[in-house]
Parts: C-alpha cells; structure tokens; sequence
C-alpha cells in the first residue's frame, strides 16, 4: 500500500515526513499499532531518530497519525510508544489505486539500506531526501531508467522540496552518478509548449543486484542535431528568398515538403540553444522507440508507420494548437498532421540510420533490446545508444 504515497501529492509535507509515512507502512502496514521506542523505529526504518520523532509529531498534528504511551513494567528504560495510522491516513490510501511500478525491487532495495556502496573502501550516505527523490524518479522511470514525464514543478510537488532544495539534490545525484545525465526542458509557444527534460539514471549504480545489464554502442554521426539544423536553415533560405507565396517543393532529411507557409509558421525563426537541445532530445526519443519496436524492419529497410509513435508525437505537440487555433497567421488545425509527420519523418530517418550502422554487430540480439539514444553533449563526435534488456525477453 506504501507504493500509492509515490504518486500522491500532500500538502505540507516535508521529504523527510513523506519518506518516512512510505517506510512505515512499507514496514508495519495500517492496521495493527506499533509498539515500539523511537530508537527502534529509526533502526527499522534506517531513518534518524530526530526523523522519527518531528515526523510523528507533525503526523499527530495532521490527523494522520495517533500516538499512545505504553505503561514501562519498569522505572528504568526508554520510554515506548504505541503508534497506529488513523481512519483519514487508510480512507486516503484506500480511495486510489495500486500503483504499478516497473521499478519496484529497485524502489524496495532503497528501503531496504541506508548505505551505498560505491567501492570496498568508499561508502556514500543516502539522505533520506536523497532516497525520497530517487524512489520518486524511479516511479515514473520507464524500462531503460529515463524519467520523461516529470518537470521540477511535478517533483516538487511529489517531494514536498522547494526549488533551491531539488535543484541540490538533483545536483548531488548527477555528481554522484545516480544520475547519468539530465536534459533541460524548454518552453516554445510553437511546438511542445512547456516540454518536460528527461532525466537519465543509472539503474546500476543505484540498485547493483536488481539492475539489468546495460550495454553501449557508438554510431559516428550526431544526426539528429543534424537534421534539426538542416529543418531551420532551409526555412530560413525559404524567408531570405522571400519564396513563401511560391509553390515550392523542399526536401528535409528525406521528407518533401510542399507548404512554405507551414514551414515558416513553425520553423521561420531560429529558437534558442534550449529548445533546439530539447527537440533534440525528443527526436531522439521518438527514434529509440521506433528502434526498439521496429527492428527487423529497420534493418531489411522495409516500409512501416509506427502508429503509436505518431500518437505520441500528436499528443506533445497538440496541446499547443488549442491556443494557436485563434492566430490568422497560424496553420489550421488540419496542418498539425503535417507537422507531427515531418517530425515522424525525421525520427525515422534517425532510427534507420542508427539501425543500419548497428546491423554488422552480431554480438546483440536487437529484437529483444529497448534502446536509448543519449543526448549529443554526451559525445560529440557521434551518438552513443545504451542497449536494455527489454522487459520479458529471454
């Protein structure tokens, strides 16, 4: 039942009260009361002991929590507490689902430590703020360990930290490796709106025994940057030139467009250095799920619509067509289509030329892999992939 708190945003809660009300139902459940000193409890649930006791305290005060004394059979002795979740905390619990979790011996070996190591001779401390985030990420992560759907906004929420505070925990888990690499998002009144980044994490160093065995591959092209550099710069010889009221035919990374004006009313201006990293990396991630769901038919080079991707790509940059609808110098809601084929296009450009550099490497089964395309800044002089155990695969 623990599991349904990682999605449930509560109000006023430190990370330490949230991290703390997940292990204690993780440990005890909701039914029975737990008799038991505070020195006890933080040994069971590898918390502090100042922990244990501001959260209880605070759990009391909030209608969460009820706390009894035990009468000692002794003068001498800590004193002991009978601890029970009250009828508001279960009905709270009891009115959303279960929470399923792709994670969830990850999340469990979090729990179950208060130690990481990282070498024989060299152990890290895991804050419980630290391991409130990482179960937090680890919740929403898909099956390669990329946390997609997450802004700052969502974890902050989801964490009860304040700006300043999940900007140093995230910091803290990137230079401890926790965090492979992060992607800012990026907000264009164009297309994607307010896009959420992506967090990368290292599955194996955060859970050693329960992470798959991850391998890495390099194609010597950054092609998709590429591409994306190409859409802009011929869009902008198109405005140079004045062409837009011409009927005129443009190939783009193998995709022909013949709308001017909707080229110039997406791609007529030149966006920021963080929105061109961030459709970077939705590109990518349109081209990996193309690789990792297309495979045979990437690599024998025969023709196929990935219906699901081109779902995905219509419903992140729909939202913004509702307010752009009213514009006269807009597209229809018709020309929408149009852009999330050209952006279909090219992540299918990306993800062939990915799959026919990959086809000489008889030592993976790439039918049973989910790939992931990292972020150019990892490698500049070409795109390196990181190659999952799909889930179910042999």
């Amino acid at each position: 039942m623990y599991m349904k708190l990682l999605k449930l945003e509560l109000l006023r809660m430190s990370p330490e009260a949230k991290y703390f009300l997940m292990a204690f139902i993780r440990e005890f459940g909701v039914g029975t009361p737990v008799k038991k000193t505070v020195k006890e409890i933080s040994c069971l649930l590898k918390v502090s002991t100042s922990v244990v006791t501001r959260t209880t305290e605070f759990l009391v005060e909030s209608g969460l929590f009820r706390k009894g004394d035990i009468p000692l059979l002794r003068e001498r002795g800590r004193p002991r507490w009978s601890y029970s979740c009250t009828d508001r905390l279960v009905d709270l619990l009891e009115r959303y689902d279960s929470c399923e979790c792709i994670h969830e011996s990850m999340i469990e070996s979090i729990f179950n430590r208060g130690i990481v190591k990282q070498k024989d001779s060299d152990r890290r401390i895991l804050k419980t703020s630290n391991k409130l985030l990482l179960v937090v990420m680890l919740a929403y992560a898909d099956e390669c360990g990329v946390v997609r759907v997450l802004g700052r906004s969502d974890l902050m929420r989801l964490t009860g930290m304040s700006r300043d505070r999940l900007i140093g925990q995230i910091d803290m888990l990137l230079s401890e490796g926790y965090i492979k690499f992060y992607e800012p998002g990026s907000t264009n009144r164009l297309l994607f709106g307010a896009g959420k980044g992506a967090y990368f994490l290292d599955l194996k160093k955060i859970s050693p025994r329960e992470a798959p065995e991850v391998e890495r591959i390099l194609v010597h092209e950054v092609l998709t940057e590429l591409l994306i550099r190409e859409l802009y710069t011929k869009t902008q010889l198109l405005l140079k030139e004045k062409s837009s009221t011409k009927k005129l035919d443009l190939v783009i990374g193998g995709y022909e467009v013949n709308d001017v004006k909707l080229l110039l009313a997406f791609f007529g201006t030149m966006p920021p250095k963080a929105f061109l990293s961030f459709f970077e990396l939705k590109l990518n991630e349109y081209a990996a799920v193309i690789l990792s769901s297309n495979w045979v038919n990437l690599a024998s080079r025969v023709a196929f619509m990935d219906e699901k991707v081109m779902e995905r790509i219509r419903d992140d940059i729909m939202p913004n067509s509702l307010s752009l609808r009213s514009s006269e110098n807009m597209p229809s809601s018709d020309s929408w289509d149009a852009i999330a084929k050209l952006i279909y296009t090219l992540s299918l450009k990306v993800a062939t030329h990915i799959a026919q550099g990959q086809k000489g490497v008889n030592s993976f089964d790439f039918c049973n892999l989910s790939q992931v395309i990292l972020p150019s800044k990892v490698m500049f002089q070409g795109t390196m992939i990181d190659l999952y155990p799909r889930l179910g695969s042999a």
